[in-house]
């Protein structure tokens, strides 16, 4: 069977239940620990709410449908770098549908995501596997964030763990210089402490975090501890955590593509 070509489709299983995962992918207030930042508006069939997506941009959406617990739609303007036009009516120019379908799976839920109408979008025609290619892959590291969300515990200590196929010193080598597998990486003061243990201090602004990387050889592969400790003491803490939380969940699926290549 040909394989259409005007769409992308991903995957991904969570362990939680499909009414836990459905809030996930619907409640703006959940939003921080795995996609938008905030939300703008009201989620609700024919509002155009704001995805908020921190230092990516923001981005109109049309609430196409919300079906408790299986089912979540919106359509919103892709392959444009003009705010004004992002932030616009979504249904006034060009647009994709996404589609977020859920099913119990093994104990928990299977989510799969399609965007479609990539194919119409101006000036993707010439370069349709590159558009696909690369609406793909920001799916994955979208949706590589989305179990973590139901890992997160609150506090002022981010923890992630992860195994890739690749060896310890390929890891250790892109830990190094981040820049050579994070897009868009901020200034961070590295320290390469030994050929196993790599750490960051990043500096927001109001607060600076320590991250520190931890390799040890696996089967297939390298297991990663990560976390990021010291943040701002106070109310605002845990929302900090939240969304750091939520950026690592993208973050480390950086690292995971750029060692595929």
């Amino acid at each position: 069977m040909t394989k259409p070509r005007d769409r992308v489709e991903r995957d991904i299983f969570v362990r939680a239940s499909l009414e836990r995962t459905f809030a996930a992918l619907t409640e703006p207030e959940l939003f921080p620990t795995w996609g938008p930042e905030r939300v703008i508006g009201k989620i609700a069939v024919g509002e155009r709410p704001v995805f908020d997506f921190g230092f990516s941009g923001k981005v109109a959406v049309y609430i196409v449908a919300i079906e408790p617990p299986r089912y979540f739609a919106y359509r919103w303007i892709q392959g444009e770098n003009d705010p004004a036009v992002l932030l616009g009516d979504p249904l006034a120019r060009p647009n994709t549908l996404v589609e977020f379908h859920l099913e119990e799976h093994d104990g928990g839920t299977r989510v799969r995501v399609v965007e479609s109408g990539i194919d119409k979008l101006p000036g993707t025609a010439p370069n349709l596997d590159a558009a696909l290619d690369n609406m793909g892959k920001g799916w994955e590291l979208m949706l590589g964030g989305l179990p973590r969300h139901f890992t997160f515990t609150g506090g002022d200590r981010i923890e992630n763990e992860l195994v890739l196929t690749a060896p310890p010193s390929r890891i250790h080598a892109l830990l190094s210089e981040p820049s050579r597998w994070w897009f868009g990486a901020p200034a961070l003061e590295v320290d390469v402490r030994d050929d196993r243990h790599v750490r960051y201090r990043w500096n927001r602004g109001d607060v600076t975090t320590q991250i520190d990387f931890e390799l040890a050889e696996a089967p297939g592969g390298t297991r990663i501890r990560q976390t990021e400790t010291g943040f701002a003491a106070g109310a605002d803490a845990a929302f900090q955590a939240k969304r750091a939380h939520q950026a690592w969940g993208v973050i480390l699926g950086m690292l995971e593509l750029a060692t595929r290549t």
